[in-house]
């Protein structure tokens, strides 16, 4: 019980709204994996059970394969076929492709967010966040929508090596076990969120607004990362101590001791004098 009073003690004594708005920017990534990723489950859940068991998670597959089209049904564009009239090997090369992008993606994204930085990769995986899914929602056949998938895919697997980086450096040191649960937690809510969709809109040709909802996830994610910060550490290891403390000066609020993570920070004893010489000073301006 005391050990969890001095949590809840902990946690509000270190966190502060902007950031919480921060953290929940930069999970929205892992929210895109499982967002997308609920499309590779139910195929491979159609493979184990009946097709009428399969129905109970109002999946989409059925509609866009044109196994279950309504002839009655208006379409969202005149240019855009109700369905895309493939069998269970294309739909299986559609689904995993994604998976594809993904393995692509995370091998890309260490590289990346340690050469420029995790807030630059972020905002290039928000980027395909949006033009996969744009893809995917207007494609006319198989290849538009797996070339979506793949772009799609790409995104996700960057995004769930950069994000859990960023908010490993970004939380309070007492608290990164409890702010590192975000990420998997955000994989949960976007297959919930697919689920939920797949429940309503899984008719006619309503399947294209499912990932298109996608889309608009993404670019209320690159519009949020505006005001995000990059990474303190990164910066304080990329020669740039005083811009590093400037912003974790800000994510922890003005009465945090920022000595000890500054410390903390893996840079040459050049850049670390530098950083010594700015939390002295910092603290004679506050004697004074």
């Amino acid at each position: 019980m005391a050990q969890e009073e001095a949590l809840h003690r902990s946690l509000l004594r270190d966190t502060t709204p902007y950031l919480i708005y921060i953290l929940l920017v930069a999970a929205v990534g892992p929210l895109h994996f499982g967002f997308h990723l609920v499309g590779d489950f139910l195929l491979e859940y159609d493979h184990i059970h009946a097709k009428d068991e399969q129905a109970e998670l109002n999946a989409p597959q059925d509609v866009i394969t044109c196994e279950k089209k309504s002839v009655t049904a208006k379409t969202l564009h005149a240019s855009l076929p109700q369905c895309i009239q493939m069998n269970i090997d294309h739909f299986a090369v559609v689904s995993s492709i994604y998976t594809l992008g993904g393995l692509l993606g995370a091998l890309a994204g260490g590289p990346l967010c340690n050469k420029y930085g995790r807030l630059l990769t972020m905002r290039l995986t928000t980027i395909s966040f949006i033009i996969g899914p744009i893809f995917e929602s207007l494609a006319p056949s198989i290849a538009l929508l797996s070339f979506g998938r793949w772009i799609s895919g790409l995104g996700s697997g960057a995004a769930l090596v950069v994000v859990p980086i960023y908010i490993s450096e970004i939380a309070p040191p007492n608290e990164k076990g409890f702010f590192g649960s975000l990420t998997q937690i955000m994989v949960n809510v976007g297959i919930l969120l697919a689920q939920l969709l797949g429940y309503f809109l899984s008719r006619d040709n309503m399947w294209r607004i499912i990932l298109a909802v996608a889309g608009g996830i993404g670019l209320v994610q690159l519009l949020g990362l505006a005001i995000v910060p990059e990474s303190p550490k990164w910066l304080a290891e990329h020669r740039s101590p005083q811009r590093a403390r400037e912003i974790l000066r800000k994510m922890r609020g003005r009465k945090a001791d920022l000595e000890d993570e500054c410390a903390a920070w893996n840079v040459d004893s050049s850049v670390d004098d530098i950083c010594m010489r700015i939390l002295n000073a910092e603290i004679s301006r506050t004697n004074t």
